[in-house]
Order: structure tokens, then sequence, then C-alpha cells
């Protein structure tokens, strides 16, 4: 008799504890799934809050009209001119660093201005992902409106906006460098969401409505 109040008392405590780790395992992921991304997504993640700086710089300090089109902006046609563009009383790299700017999955034509901003040559150069990532300069915003608005150089061509941007940051090899797809824009917010292998959904739009949490979205925190 005494036996079987020790067998049951060992299996309700057996029953207790499993429930304590799965409570617990539970709790960790609703509210500490973000710190669980590997080193180089956090990595990524730093490299995109580096990149909104970038921005505010470059509105700022356009005085020195790094994009020779006479007035302050944001630039939204790609990542790489961060580094390529030489301000007309500075030098190459004066943004960001080479590693972000060799990213860029979609960099700028060297004959993009037509000479006037200046970029430095990437014709030789093949995009590299960084630490496993491509970055993209977003084309469309919430509204399905093209991010490119203000013209630039010889050439008049749109490449950047007085109000807004997006940049994308996605798995070069999904599974293998990373699963998490990453966005940030001008309101500082980044997001992340598994949006599994199809190179067609490498986002190149705002999510719709300006919200990216109603459409499956939550944030990162790095």
């Amino acid at each position: 008799m005494i036996e079987e109040k020790k067998s049951g008392l060992k299996k309700r405590i057996l029953l207790v504890g499993l429930l304590a780790v799965v409570l617990a395992a539970m709790s960790y992921s609703i509210f500490y799934k973000d710190i669980r991304m590997y080193p180089n997504e956090k990595a990524v993640v730093k490299s995109l809050i580096h990149l909104l700086s970038t921005e505010a710089v470059f509105w700022a300090l356009n005085p020195i009209d790094a994009d020779a089109n006479g007035g302050k902006n944001y630039w939204t046609y790609d990542i790489s001119s961060f580094y390529r563009i030489k301000p007309r009383q500075g030098v190459y790299g004066y943004f960001t660093g080479l590693d972000l700017a060799m990213a860029d999955a979609a960099p700028a034509p060297d004959d993009l201005f037509g000479g006037e901003p200046r970029l430095y040559s990437f014709s030789d150069i093949k995009p590299t992902p960084y630490q496993g990532y491509f970055l993209r300069a977003m084309l469309f915003d919430e509204n399905g409106k093209a991010y490119n608005q203000v013209t630039a150089g010889v050439t008049a061509v749109a490449v950047a906006n007085r109000d807004k941007f997006g940049i994308v940051a996605y798995p070069a090899l999904y599974g293998e460098t990373g699963r998490r797809t990453f966005i940030i824009s001008k309101e500082g917010s980044i997001y992340y969401k598994d949006l599994g292998s199809d190179a067609a959904k490498i986002v190149l739009q705002w999510p719709p409505g300006g919200d990216p949490k109603e459409h499956g979205w939550e944030y990162a925190d790095p």
C-alpha cells in the first residue's frame, strides 16, 4: 500500500515537472522568440540599424548635396551608393562601408547619373552577402507608390524620396545562411518574417497599409 502511494506520488511529481517544462518552453517561445536569432541574423539587424542612421545622416548633411539634386532627401535607389557616391567635398565611403555596399543585390550601374554625382565603379564587383544576407532598397511604399521620386544627375533619374524609404535584408541561401527576412523604414522599427525559399517572395514593397504586424511580421529585437 505504501509502495503504491509512493509510486503515485512519483508519477504526479513527474507529471508536474513535465508540465512545468512545457509551460516554460511555451513562455520562452511567446516572450523571447526574438532572442533566438542566430549571431549572423543579429549582425544583419544591427546593419539595418546602421543603414537607418546612414539615411538620417544622408538627409541631414545634404547641404553637401551628395546626390547633386539640390535638396534634402532619403536615398532610395540602392544600398551600394551609400559607399559609392563621392560628395563634392569628400571621399568614397563617406556614408557606409564597402562590406554593406557589396551586399547590395541590385547595385546602381556605374553610368546611372552621366557623371554627376560621381559613383565608385562596381563593374568588377560581384554582390557578396553580408553575414549570409543580401540587402536591397525596396521599390514601393505601403501604398504601392515608388520610393524613387526625386531625380538626380545629368540623366535626371529618380533616385530619392523626401519623406520615406524602405530596406530589406534576406538570406542569400535560405535555410543555410538564414530563414528570416528583415525590413526597416524611416520609422525605425525592424520587422522579420520567414518567407520560405521562393526567391520571388523577396519583399520589394512595404506591407500594404503601413503596419507589417497586420501581415504576419514581428518585431526583431537586436
